[in-house]
């Protein structure tokens, strides 16, 4: 283990097949979810980017201010794939991959140590949070921002290192790459700007036990991450209330953000299930990991930042979620961000435990124990995902299911006779919220207006038929539809 661990630490191509023995895991794991169809926002952002240009999503996306997933993404897929469900996710499922390579490589320059950057980044991919963001192409908000988000923090490390390197000298080329890497990550999801807060905090206390005040290296870092997040909240303002969202949203409630810390536990805790009871019991091994990522003496000074980075990075994300008020239905799904600061103290945690036993008798029972338990969780994790894909456990999947059973039984028959209204009868609200309210509709039959009874104060006649233009349908089961005549 001590050879193969020094050959990954010199640099050599040990080090890839580490990364690349990860990534295939992760895409084992998670690969039938690539056969799953379109759901819900999936509709609401591809009829968005069928729409003719110039429009007023290409600024600010379909939803919030986030028009790299929401707009351009679906409109790079639509190009390249149509309309064929697989080409999309495997888009999203290529970007997931590449966080995952990220985060060894960020982890490794960190700790110094393979071991820990493995189980750090292995803790990420195996999460269950995965389960709803690879579910669906809106999944690609959480998805592309974790990306540029978790760049942001490798090249921030980097430019920081260099600094204390260089005598406070700045490294021009990384800090336009930070700025480029946080501005793509607030234009993906509004959660990145947990990075200020955090690495102003994680710059503090390397400045604290450096014994030295703000360089100008870490002062111009400061004041671009600052500028840029004084430029977004405004626009993110403007284009939230033109989206028809509102501050009336915004409700603080502090028992929410305690269910998202939680819930980033259960996340990574393979065997634990998401409709487990809460309670604070589940934010002891957070504080357990930061507990042994101090504990050791050696690694103590080397940590400290780093642990207060970790700590922010689990907490800032709940904080924001504690003021947002939406329906609670996808459960582990908010938890995403917060499974990040996990990922930090898991990784700080390992090298403290592996720095303590090396080079003492003890070292090859650790070697074999750490073996083993890798060995199980991977398999229980593997195991666990796997459950959650072909169950349906997740609302995204379930419901994908539903759209697809919708689409298969409505394509033919519309493309065949070109009908040019559909009316739906009996439809179920899970049925018709599968078709994100008709917009399944718009994107795949463009020419054909679609009404549901009972719905946005539309009620169809009675004893309404199938006509030459008209396609009248009714519900008569789950997954069933049936053409009235």
């Amino acid at each position: 283990m001590a050879t193969i661990e020094s050959r990954i630490q010199s640099g050599t191509s040990v080090h890839g097949l580490a990364v690349a023995f990860l990534v295939l895991l992760a895409a084992a794991c998670y690969w039938a979810i690539l056969n799953t169809f379109f759901v819900q926002d999936d509709f609401f952002f591809l009829a968005a980017a069928q729409q003719p240009m110039p429009n007023v999503e290409m600024l600010r996306g379909t939803c919030f201010f986030r028009p790299l997933p929401t707009y351009w993404l679906p409109l790079l897929n639509l190009s390249l794939w149509g309309l064929e469900p697989f080409g999309h996710h495997l888009i999203n499922f290529s970007l997931f991959l590449a966080t995952i390579a990220v985060l060894y490589l960020w982890l490794f320059e960190m700790t110094r140590s393979a071991v820990a950057a493995w189980v750090g980044a292995g803790l990420y991919a195996f999460s269950k949070t995965h389960l709803y963001t690879l579910a669906w192409i809106a999944g690609g908000i959480d998805v592309t921002a974790a990306l540029f988000f978790v760049l942001a923090l490798w090249m921030i490390d980097r430019f920081l290192k260099q600094s204390a390197q260089t005598d406070g000298q700045t490294n021009r080329k990384l800090l336009w790459a930070i700025g480029v890497l946080f501005a793509c990550g607030l234009l993906c999801k509004e959660s990145c700007v947990v990075l200020v807060p955090a690495c102003l905090g994680w710059i503090g206390v390397r400045m604290i036990l450096a014994r030295r005040w703000f360089e100008s290296a870490e002062r111009k870092l400061a004041l671009v991450l600052i500028a840029i997040l004084a430029v977004y909240l405004p626009l993110w303002k403007i284009a939230s209330k033109e989206a028809g969202r509102s501050e009336s949203q915004l409700q603080f409630n502090i028992g929410r953000g305690l269910t998202v810390l939680q819930d980033s536990v259960i996340a990574v805790v393979p065997a634990a299930e998401s409709s487990l009871p809460r309670s604070a019991w589940w934010l002891l091994p957070p504080l357990a990991l930061a507990a042994l990522a101090m504990a050791n003496r050696r690694r103590r000074a080397q940590n400290a930042s780093y642990l207060v980075l970790g700590i922010s990075l689990w907490i800032l994300p709940a904080a924001i979620f504690a003021f947002t008020k939406y329906p609670w239905v996808l459960q582990l799904y908010y938890a995403h961000f917060s499974v990040i600061g996990l990922v930090v103290l898991a990784a700080l945690a390992v090298d403290s435990l592996a720095d303590a036993v090396k080079a003492t008798r003890w070292q090859t029972v650790a070697a074999c124990t750490a073996a083993v338990l890798l060995a199980a969780w991977i398999g229980l994790s593997g195991r666990t995902i796997q459950a959650g894909i072909h169950d349906r456990a997740s609302p995204a999947l379930f419901e994908a299911d539903l759209a697809r059973a919708a689409h298969e039984q409505l394509d033919a028959t519309i493309r065949s006779r070109h009908y040019r209204r559909v009316i739906f009868f009996d439809l179920s609200e899970l049925m018709w919220a599968s078709m994100q309210y008709g917009d399944m509709m718009q994107v795949f039959f463009p020419w054909v207006t679609a009404q549901c009874d009972g719905h946005k104060g539309f009620e169809a006649p009675e004893g309404a038929k199938t006509t030459s233009t008209t396609l009248v349908v009714r519900q008569t089961g789950p997954r069933n539809l049936s053409i009235v005549r």
